[in-house]
This record gives C-alpha cells, sequence and structure tokens, in this order.
C-alpha cells in the first residue's frame, strides 16, 4: 500500500505554522519534514523545494484573526 499527502501550498497566508514534508518521485513522504512560519511576504522555509515538487505543504496551523 502506497501513502500520499495532498498539498496545501496554495491556501498558505502569512503567520501560517506549516508542517513541510520531503516526498519521493512517486509522492510518497520520505521521513523528513520540517515546521516552519510563513513570513509577511508569504515566503517560508522548504518553498523553492515545494516548487519543484520535491516537497509538499501537509498542515497548516493558521492563528486566530482579529
Amino acid at each position: 500500500m502506497t501513502r500520499t499527502i495532498g498539498d496545501m501550498s496554495g491556501i498558505v497566508e502569512p503567520g501560517d505554522t506549516i508542517n513541510v514534508v520531503m516526498v519521493g518521485p512517486d509522492g510518497t513522504p520520505t521521513g523528513v519534514s520540517h515546521t516552519t512560519t510563513v513570513d509577511d511576504l508569504g515566503r517560508y522555509r522548504g518553498r523553492q523545494a515545494v516548487a519543484r515538487g520535491e516537497a509538499k505543504v501537509a498542515t497548516i496551523n493558521r492563528p486566530p484573526r482579529r
């Protein structure tokens, strides 16, 4: 059985804390991940790997908005 994850990179917003998971060529997680925060310009560590298809944004923790 193959385990794949969805990519939520299209809905991240500044201030979100996200979990970036590295994936193999077939989309399965490699077991390597890190947590980072999206800055005011929408940038985050691992963004280039997500753009290349080497990683996916697996979870988003969004703080309450006021």
